[in-house]
């Protein structure tokens, strides 16, 4: 066999073996060659072939389609994984489900919906499995009857990216005390997309974010940048506030359980507030009440050490402990006009 001539450049010689290395670096680049388009042509497990039309199981790299008719399922005690999920317009309901507890589905990229046929549903129902991607867009029509729904009874979804709604028939429903992170968008109030709490809980755990103005059973602002409401919002049970996150909760109206602030975080509130648990203010945190009537009915507790502050400032308006308050060690509790 005839040995490989060197190549030559303006720059000289390209060795054989310079160029052998770049084949090997082609080689060992999975998402470069062996990333694969497959299509859900059978309603079964995504661990089956015969799913998606004999050709091998979606692995990471891989971009997924779900066919009009076709839904798709997580077995229990497995880890699925893509590049990307797309499921195209029911012509019968379809979708995706998740097994158990123990169903996991990663997807680097974006789940897409399209708009269903009258009388038909797209559904992601995560129940106590584990759901991780990028972003999340629900198609949803403003019509009855034509559905696009993401639920969770006690298990997790994280989207790194936006959770989007394109109409009213967008659903997102909660059936448990399952967790939804969320870093980007979570269905702008603009699209009307509907949300159903439950005992679940929201976190929004991004950088610069705008709570949408839905009630809310748990609400968690953490992560960093500014978190703003916009809108009356409710939240039914506990509000927590962790990390570096800045709250502007204008339209805050109710908290019905605790109020809790830890780290760094910041919160400023500008419309009459009650809270029917414990407020809990950590190190390092500050407390911003304007000229507004605050009212507490649980305990209410300044961390300990030097930077405990729990710090009022308000010019005018009423605040009313009528549980116990604790001044921690090293705490402090004041009020400026």
């Amino acid at each position: 066999m005839r040995s490989m001539p060197s190549l030559k450049t303006t720059n000289g010689l390209i060795k054989r073996s310079a160029l052998a290395l770049a084949l090997t670096a082609l080689l060992l680049s999975p998402s470069a060659v062996w990333a694969a388009a497959r299509t859900a042509s059978v309603t079964g497990n995504w661990n089956n072939t015969a799913t998606w039309g004999g050709s091998s199981v979606p692995v990471a790299g891989d971009t997924v389609t779900i066919n009009p008719t076709i839904t798709v399922t997580i077995p229990a005690a497995y880890t699925a994984a893509c590049t990307s999920v797309s499921i195209l317009a029911p012509t019968a309901n379809n979708g995706l489900t998740f097994a158990g507890a123990t169903s996991v589905l990663n997807v680097s990229g974006a789940i897409t919906t399209a708009n269903p046929a009258a009388n038909f549903t797209t559904a992601i129902a995560v129940g106590a499995g584990t759901l991780s991607a990028g972003s999340i867009a629900l198609a949803g029509v403003s019509t009855v009857n034509r559905y696009t729904d993401l639920t969770l009874s006690t298990g997790a979804i994280t989207v790194s990216g936006d959770i989007t709604s394109a109409g009213t028939s967008s659903r997102v429903t909660f059936s448990g005390a399952g967790t939804l992170n969320v870093s980007g968008t979570f269905i702008s109030s603009t699209a009307a997309g509907t949300f159903t709490p439950s005992t679940g809980t929201v976190n929004y755990n991004g950088a610069a974010q705008t709570v949408s103005v839905y009630t809310y059973n748990n609400l968690s602002l953490s992560g960093s940048g500014a978190k703003t409401m916009t809108g009356v919002t409710t939240v039914s049970s506990n509000l927590t506030l962790s990390g570096s996150a800045t709250a502007t909760l204008a339209a805050l109206t109710t908290v019905g359980g605790n109020l809790a602030l830890s780290g760094t975080s910041t919160a400023t509130l500008g419309a009459n507030l009650a809270i029917g648990g414990n407020l809990s203010v950590g190190n390092g945190t500050t407390f911003t009440a304007g000229a507004f009537t605050l009212t507490v009915t649980g305990t209410t507790t300044v961390g300990a050490g030097a930077s405990g502050l729990l710090t009022i400032s308000s010019a005018t308006g009423t605040k009313t402990f009528t549980g116990a308050v604790t001044i921690n060690a090293g705490g402090a509790l004041t009020e400026s006009a």
